[in-house]
């Protein structure tokens, strides 16, 4: 479903369309399976269990945050400030893009990640 909603967030910069297909096919394949099915039915009590959770405070916690998350989902640039609220060392970072940052931006990632560990 994810996939046939946003097919693009897939594609990644001069991706050919073969391959395109292939993890559009892939993906599906996966997406269809009992478990992830029961994943998505429990999605939404999951996601307000998980609210009350909070890292623990010594935990080094690193988030990235797709930009394209922000304009859709209310908030959700803030609701992963909070996670970090309490952490000693906590780092937001918000790059362009859509959910599968790792597809587009795994450059600036590393980047980043390699500053947040020195």
């Amino acid at each position: 479903l994810m996939v046939k909603l946003n097919p693009e967030s897939f594609k990644v910069g001069d991706m050919d369309d073969a391959t395109f297909e292939q993890i559009r096919l892939l993906t599906m394949k996966n997406m269809s399976n009992e478990t992830m099915r029961k994943e998505g039915y429990a999605l939404d009590q999951s996601f307000e269990s998980a609210k009350k959770l909070s890292f623990p405070k010594e935990l080094p916690v690193l988030l990235f945050v797709a930009e394209k998350n922000e304009s859709t989902l209310d908030g959700w640039l803030e609701l992963h400030q909070e996670q970090i609220a309490h952490s000693v060392k906590g780092e937001v970072i918000e790059l362009l893009g859509t959910h599968y940052l790792h597809h587009t931006q795994s450059k600036q990632i590393v980047k980043d990640l390699n500053q947040f560990l020195n």
